[in-house]
């Protein structure tokens, strides 16, 4: 048995293994790569928009 193998099977990082770039690296959460403007706090005023008029919906029926 070499030194670098193990028994937790072949997705283990080795020293002979060559690096391969990974399709899940945009998935990183890194905002430099971000290629367009997220509207965040558009998304975050709908929300509370939409759950406020929800309650107020639940409201006006609790009172008939």
């Amino acid at each position: 048995m070499q030194e670098h193998e193990t028994n937790t099977g072949w997705w283990t990082e080795k020293p002979g293994r060559i690096e391969r770039p990974s399709s899940y690296a945009s998935l990183g959460g890194s905002s430099l790569g971000r290629t367009h403007k997220e509207r965040v706090w558009l998304k975050a005023l709908l929300v509370i928009a939409l759950a406020a008029s929800f309650g107020f919906a639940i409201l006006r029926l609790a009172a008939i």
